[in-house]
């Protein structure tokens, strides 16, 4: 009668009083026939509006049918159970698990879980991986060694070290390293992840986000080529090149001026 909203002192407690607070009264109802008709099992979750409420409530029905010695249907004897809360939360979950899948799917770095063993077996990947590197999520997480074993030669060890010392000392894990695409093409990733635990404060798994660095990478490598292309002009330079600070302090002589200065560089800054 709680469930219903209804108050047995001043409403009468009919079938057809609760059957106008069922919206899905047809399916209901050809439940019951088939439990009766049929002895097909009855266990229906549905939703009803209670006589005191415009807030939906969501109930599990369970009932059973009793026959007569002859076989004839006798009575049908049930449960309800008042599932809302339950419902509320488990709507919730899924609504933050979707607003939580959205996000991840919108931002522009991969975000992973990984397990603690290991190889690192990815448990969860975002699919930006397969824009980023033309994997699948689903190839990515079948193969325990998949992420290891695109990992360029040349880093492998380091990265994989680094790794396994972030596990054993329960630390985060951040690592720049190279990556083999699904076309050959190397990929530089900056890589960034905690240790996550569970409810008893044990480790069980590491979440973390893999981020494309690779155009600052080549803008980097730009750089330092431009700068040694420098140094070897002004290195070589017959003419004389110093640097000053603001306070007119030298901080920086080439050769051609210490050959014309005959003063030690130490002496010099």
């Amino acid at each position: 009668k709680r469930i219903y909203g209804i108050n047995p002192e001043q409403q009468n407690f009919t079938t057809e009083y609760i059957e106008s607070c069922i919206p899905e009264k047809a399916r209901v109802h050809q439940a019951l026939i088939d439990l009766i008709e049929a002895n097909k099992p009855y266990n229906l979750e549905f939703e009803i509006i209670p006589k005191n409420s415009s807030t939906p409530r969501y109930i599990l029905s369970t009932a059973e049918l009793y026959r007569d010695e002859q076989g004839r249907p006798l009575k049908v004897v049930g449960v309800i159970q008042d599932l809302t809360s339950r419902k509320q939360a488990e709507d919730a979950r899924l609504m933050s698990e979707m607003k939580y899948r959205l996000l991840i799917e919108q931002i522009p770095t991969i975000t992973y879980t990984s397990a603690l063993d290991q190889t690192s077996s990815t448990l969860f990947i975002s699919p930006q991986i397969e824009g980023l590197l033309g994997f699948s999520t689903e190839k990515w997480i079948k193969d325990p060694t998949f992420w290891e074993n695109q990992l360029h030669p040349d880093d492998r060890e380091r990265v994989l070290e680094t790794l396994k010392k972030a596990h054993k000392e329960n630390n985060p894990f951040n690592s720049e390293y190279r990556i083999i695409a699904h076309d050959g093409h190397v990929v530089w990733i900056r890589d960034k992840a905690i240790i996550i635990k569970d409810k008893s404060d044990q480790p069980f798994a590491m979440q973390g986000i893999m981020e494309d660095i690779t155009e600052g990478k080549r803008v980097e490598k730009e750089r330092f080529e431009k700068q040694q292309v420098f140094r070897t002009l002004v290195e070589n330079s017959p003419d004389i090149i110093a640097r000053f600070d603001d306070n007119c302090k030298l901080i920086y002589a080439n050769p051609a001026f210490l050959n014309a200065t005959q003063i030690p560089l130490d002496k010099l800054l």
